[in-house]
């Protein structure tokens, strides 16, 4: 072999021990730097459709309102029956969720019950996942449907001083309805500050309760119990949970698994963050439609 050849012969050297870690290092804080990048990504992409999801909620609640002069959906409701035909229409119980299941894009699941004689969750309604009821960032929710019933959940929850506080016999209904006290065009606070739906957590572990989308609840017959889709009947002190973990979050409350913020709707549609610094005053005043106060700086 020639010498020039020789001479062109390099020897290939491997990494050493040391630069092997100083590139494992430097791989380390690189993937350190960015992961909360990514996360705080992630966390705004799962608040915008939480977002959306309550607009569309928003609008579901107005274009029942329209149809009906006004009025709210109640926490539940109860079709009239019909002698000429024996059937209760447009069905016979009707939980909050299950009314605005027109605007919520479920049509065929609000059809599927009419003249059959049985409730909205009947005819295998009770397992109808609703996307727009579910938040991406609820870490609870898993694939929508409640571990211990098989019942369908939702990440939102009607706020009970807009929607239940009413519990009159109607004589067409033949039943106590749990209803609104006002219609939507006489709340005398007005619309644009008061909270109708909070988001809460689709399940919790250590209570064993669901937020379930088409359980009944009502005072005169189900009572509150807790498969309730429902905030607000326990007391208002029960303020919103942030950044909870599954295990810690308590039935009572409104949970988020949002880290610094929780969205709310107001009764106009619009969706507003909660942030942790909200006080008790403000936030009592926003969900009480006829306390007559001015919300204070906090909101």
């Amino acid at each position: 072999m020639s010498r020039l050849f020789k001479l062109r012969i390099r020897r290939v050297r491997g990494f050493t021990l040391i630069e092997l870690l100083v590139v494992i290092a430097i791989i380390a804080i690189l993937v350190g730097m960015l992961l909360p990048a990514i996360q705080k990504v992630r966390e705004s992409a799962q608040r915008a459709t939480c977002q959306n999801n309550l607009k569309q909620v928003g609008t579901a609640l107005h274009n029942y309102a329209s149809d009906r002069q006004a009025k709210l959906p109640p926490l539940l409701d109860r079709g009239v029956y019909n002698a000429a035909t024996g059937y209760w229409q447009p069905c016979v119980w009707m939980p909050f969720w299950y009314s605005l299941f027109p605007s919520l894009e479920q049509m065929p699941a609000y059809k599927r019950v009419f003249n059959s004689n049985t409730d909205g969750w009947g005819n295998g309604n009770h397992q109808i996942i609703v996307k727009s009821l579910i938040c991406p960032g609820d870490p609870t929710q898993a694939d929508g449907i409640n571990p211990n019933t098989s019942w369908a959940t939702a990440s939102y929850a009607p706020v009970y001083q807009f929607f239940a506080t009413a519990n009159a016999y109607s004589t067409a209904k033949q039943a106590n309805i749990n209803g609104p006290t006002y219609t939507l065009g006489n709340i005398p606070d007005g619309t644009s500050q008061q909270i109708a739906i909070v988001e809460k957590y689709a399940y919790f572990p250590t209570y064993g309760w669901g937020n379930l989308t088409t359980h009944p609840v009502s005072a005169s017959y189900w009572g509150w119990n807790q498969w309730s889709t429902l905030y607000g009947v326990w007391g208002l002190q029960y303020m919103p949970q942030i950044g909870s973990l599954p295990n810690a979050a308590h039935p009572y409350y409104p949970n988020t698994g949002h880290s610094t913020s929780m969205q709310v709707m107001l009764l106009d549609t619009s969706v507003k963050s909660i942030r942790t610094d909200l006080t008790y005053d403000a936030w009592w005043r926003a969900c009480t439609p006829d306390d007559g106060g001015v919300l204070d700086t906090s909101w």
